[in-house]
């Protein structure tokens, strides 16, 4: 069939490209969601049969485990591809209660926990001021700190989550846990895309390698810092360092 010029490729450059590719991007990543959001609920439904037998339902909760990480995935790079492409011009900073987010989302934590055997729990925490951000970036950020520690630990082991007003001014939110641990030199690339750790890798199967790469973004873009102290087998701490002007 031939082809007709008129509509053929269009040439496209600089904010043009720039805005067809973040389309096509936002479009097939939610064309993948839906498909995989049913055969999420056929493999759930499977689960519930009591006629489903040992060795078929180990498959399933594999097969259900892997969709799940693959829904994480593009959800992940969701985030981080809105992100990059709104660097520098988030445009629903507002004055946020710290001390509202940081309990709601170790609320969270509570709930998520309960199936790793893990306890989360709020340390000393100050009453912090109002600061400008991205609500729901900077939500979403404390949760990945809180869902890595508690993905991480031991079965009994405990995850808090502390914060105060550090030296320079700026607020220091910390999630501390008892877990695996971080060797130094995998530290160096905790926030390269799709990282994982050989001992994270033989943890926990599940995850996509992105859950740091997108809170560096948020905190990077909302004008601070992650910083992280890790040694394998005695647990990590990762505080974000949030300015309270910006």
């Amino acid at each position: 069939m031939p082809i007709d010029p008129k509509v053929g490729p269009k040439s496209v450059t600089g904010a043009d490209s720039a805005e067809a590719q973040t389309e096509f991007f936002l479009a097939a990543s939610h064309q993948l969601k839906s498909p995989l959001a049913i055969v999420q609920w056929c493999l759930q439904s499977l689960l519930e049969s009591p006629e489903l037998a040992t060795k078929e339902r180990t498959l399933v909760v594999k097969a259900l485990t892997q969709t799940n990480t693959m829904s994480h995935l593009i959800t992940d790079m969701l985030h981080i591809f809105r992100l990059v492409n709104q660097r520098g011009r988030l445009a629903n900073l507002v004055s946020v209660d710290l001390n509202r987010i940081i309990d709601e989302t170790v609320e969270q934590g509570v709930e998520l926990a309960h199936g790793a055997k893990v306890q989360v729990e709020k340390g000393p925490i100050e009453q912090l001021p109002f600061i400008p951000a991205e609500e729901t970036y900077l939500r979403q950020a404390l949760y990945n700190l809180i869902e890595n520690a508690i993905k991480y630990s031991y079965p009994g082991g405990r995850v808090t989550v502390t914060a105060e007003r550090e030296k320079d001014g700026r607020i220091g939110i910390s999630v501390t846990d008892q877990g695996i641990g971080i060797g130094e030199a995998d530290q160096l690339k905790l926030f390269t895309e799709f990282f994982r750790s050989e001992a994270a890798r033989d943890h926990a199967h599940e995850g996509t390698g992105l859950g740091l790469v997108l809170v560096k973004h948020v905190i990077e873009e909302l004008g601070g810092t992650v910083s992280v102290k890790s040694r394998l087998q005695h647990g990590s701490t990762f505080t974000i360092h949030l300015p309270v002007k910006r």
